[in-house]
This record gives C-alpha cells, sequence and structure tokens, in this order.
C-alpha cells in the first residue's frame, strides 16, 4: 500500500491500532464520504487485511450503507410446482422490486435458484417491524395481491420455507459482485451454551478471511433459536477451491460433530438471477 493511504488508512482507526495488517474486531469505523468524515457503528464485524481495508475504508458510502443498516435478514425457500416456467416464474419474482424499493426498512434483496431446482428469496430489513408493514401494504395494492396470488398458485406449499433472523455476525472480505449465495441453518446440540455456540461460530471469520474469492459471510439466529450461516462467493470455482482447503483442516468440521444438531443441518448453494437495493 502506498505510503500516503496507509497513513490515512491508519489515521482512520481512531487510535485501535497502527498496524493496518492485523485482524480488527472493531466496535466502530471511520471512513471516508466525500469530503465528509462519518461514524458508523460496526457490530461484530471484523475486517481482515491492508487490501480489505483500503476498500472499505475509502468506498463510497453508496456501496456500503446496506451492509450497515441491516438488522434483519428475511430467507425464504421453495420449488415450484412441476411444470411451471423457469424464465417466466423468474421474471415475476423480479416485479416485486419496483414495489420493494418504495418500503420503509427495506435495504436489498437478492433472489437466486439452486442446481436441484430451490429457489432463495433474501431479503435485508432494517428491523422486524418493516417487513410486517411492507405486506400489509402489498395486501391493499392491487397489482401486488395479484402478483402474491399468482406466485402462491406455483410454489410447491411443501417446500416452502420462511425464516427471519436477527443478525449477530458479519465479514466482509473483498468487494466484487455477490453471484453465488450458500446458505445454512443448524442449531446447537442440547445442553450447549448459546454464548459458547455463537463465540465458536465467529471464530471461523479469521480462518475464512483467506478463502480466495469469498465476499461475506453473516450469521444470525431466529426467534425460534434457528441459526443461520449466509456466505455470498464470486463462483462455483472459488467454493471448489474453499471446500479443497476446507478439508485440509477439522476445525469446522470438529463444530459441526461437537456442537451442532447434525439432525438440523440444511445447506443449499443458489446462483443468483436478481437482485436490488434500496438507494
Amino acid at each position: 500500500m502506498p505510503a500516503d493511504k496507509k497513513s490515512k488508512t491508519n489515521n482512520c482507526l481512531k487510535g485501535r491500532t497502527n498496524k493496518v495488517s492485523e485482524v480488527l474486531p472493531l466496535a466502530s469505523l471511520t471512513f471516508r464520504s466525500g469530503s465528509c468524515w462519518q461514524m458508523f457503528s460496526f457490530p461484530q464485524t471484523t475486517l481482515r487485511s491492508s487490501a480489505v481495508m483500503k476498500i472499505r475504508l475509502f468506498e463510497p458510502f453508496s456501496q456500503i450503507k446496506n451492509k450497515i443498516m441491516s438488522k434483519i435478514i428475511e430467507i425464504v425457500l421453495f420449488k415450484t410446482n412441476e411444470g411451471v416456467n423457469h424464465a417466466e416464474f423468474q421474471a415475476d419474482m423480479k416485479r416485486w422490486n419496483s414495489f420493494l424499493v418504495t418500503q420503509k426498512g427495506f435495504i436489498s434483496r437478492k433472489a437466486g435458484i439452486s442446481a436441484d431446482g430451490y429457489y432463495a428469496d433474501i431479503t435485508y430489513w432494517t428491523d422486524l417491524e418493516a417487513p410486517k408493514i411492507a405486506g400489509e401494504n402489498a395486501d391493499q395494492n392491487p397489482e401486488m395481491l395479484k402478483l402474491f396470488e399468482s406466485n402462491m398458485t406455483k410454489i410447491d406449499e411443501k417446500t416452502l420455507k420462511s425464516e427471519f433472523f436477527e443478525i449477530n455476525n458479519e465479514f466482509f472480505v473483498e468487494a466484487s459482485t455477490e453471484n453465488i449465495a450458500d446458505i445454512f441453518f443448524f442449531r446447537p446440540k442440547n445442553g450447549v451454551k448459546t454464548e459458547e455456540f455463537e463465540t465458536e461460530v465467529k471464530k471461523f471469520n479469521a480462518t475464512l478471511a483467506d478463502y480466495k474469492g469469498l465476499i461475506s459471510r453473516t450469521n444470525g439466529v431466529s426467534a425460534e433459536g434457528e441459526y443461520l450461516e449466509l456466505v455470498y462467493w464470486t463462483d462455483f470455482e472459488a467454493i471448489k477451491s474453499a471446500d479443497e482447503k476446507g478439508a485440509e483442516t477439522s476445525e469446522i468440521e470438529d463444530f459441526f460433530t461437537q456442537m451442532t444438531d447434525e439432525k438440523s443441518i440444511f445447506s443449499n448453494r443458489f446462483e443468483i438471477f436478481s437482485e436490488i437495493k434500496n438507494q
């Protein structure tokens, strides 16, 4: 990193460290937005490496505000009924975007499809009240209500899963296009303490930071105690390399074996075909 940029980066850390390269669990981070300095909270967020820190500190506010403001992730998974035209169905899913960007508390939305035909609808909100109000507004909108009813006739309700997760860990590795979403659901084994379980989950941030092509990692927990792991990747090749690298260590495997109820684990991988952000 050039000396002048390194100096600016160090100054942004408000005296927490003068070593740009170390792993920093920051309570807050100061970054430059246009000609102003802004301060935002990054709870449970870790940034790694000087290169990543440079991206996070100096990228425009419009590119990172969604990551800052999101507190709730809504995940909806389902398969369509047999015979449904996927191209038409995906076009219908995209039609929701123009409505969602008008809703208070909406942050962003991604939609993807897995190799075995599962859909993932991933929506970020500022709080739990926001999606409730958005749903009520959709019910009062004839066009959206008609679209919802049409969508539901095409969905296999036996496969439908919908859950809200409160974010408790966020980790950003590199600034790139999020093309693949890895989604995991799991629960701790009986007797495992919540605080210990969540601490172990967050420990993997440092390990995953070394995986090329990993863009971000987010964890959350639902009101019913189900945990979410959501990881975005640049492409399938990056995931393949990460799988090969992960096979060299038993760290993550040991966690799932020793602390996680294996019967509760769900995982699938989704190729993103639609994305919208509230600007």
